[in-house]
């Protein structure tokens, strides 16, 4: 096979070039060489409106998550009363006389007051729990998608929150409705994370990491 006038192969592929632009060609450029080489120079990926939202409604969640607690812990002996009222209207009935009176003897003997040990305990591990969300609440902003997968669960375990609202017709307390409004504010990250410009955010923001870590170890 003979050369052509500049010197190359007809059928020889030519090397891929790499756009020096800040644009999202840059993308695109390692979509065709992936595996081989990344682009010369890559922007960080901007954070969408929909990844910023989703951070922002898993923080107002673990507000109403921290409120809702501190209401239980306030009205707890409400609330005790409320479900049992709920329990002897509906199936006191059916409930010997002997149990009923012992129910409501245990009710009226409680401590009206939690111990220390329990308010601790209640309070650390709300604390404790809100930390670990606003971890991987900044950790989804950065397009991490571990931390997406992660509170999608989070956020579809709370949603089927929301078929608590069938106890509302056994027993009712106005502070229930701060843990119905965190399983409804939880519809919305399950929605945003996984629209078309999260998913991309996610791609991008894996290329770009492993940008970066090529760059680190050229010594660029």
């Amino acid at each position: 096979m003979s050369e052509n006038n500049y010197g190359t192969y007809p059928n020889q592929q030519q090397p891929p070039s790499y756009s020096s632009t800040h644009s999202g060609g840059a993308y695109e450029n390692y979509a065709q060489v992936y595996g081989q080489e990344l682009p010369q120079y890559m922007e960080k990926p901007a954070v969408p409106g929909t990844i910023k939202m989703a951070a922002n409604s898993i923080y107002a969640i673990v507000l109403l998550n921290i409120v809702s607690t501190v209401l239980g812990l306030v009205y707890w002996k409400e609330l005790l009363q409320s479900s049992m009222d709920g329990v002897m209207g509906m199936f006191g009935s059916v409930i010997p006389e002997e149990d009923r009176a012992t129910l409501e003897a245990e009710l009226a003997n409680a401590p009206t007051e939690l111990s220390t040990f329990e308010l601790v305990t209640s309070l650390g591990g709300t604390v404790l729990f809100s930390a670990a969300l606003i971890i991987l609440a900044i950790f989804l902003v950065k397009g991490h998608n571990w931390a997406r997968i992660v509170l999608t669960v989070y956020a579809a375990f709370k949603v089927l929150g929301l078929l608590g609202i069938f106890s509302f017709f056994l027993f009712f307390h106005w502070t229930m409705l701060v843990g119905l409004l965190a399983s409804v504010v939880a519809i919305a990250p399950l929605v945003l994370m996984w629209l078309r410009p999260s998913n991309a955010y996610i791609r991008q923001m894996q290329v770009y990491g492993q940008w970066l870590k090529q760059r680190a170890y050229m010594g660029s």
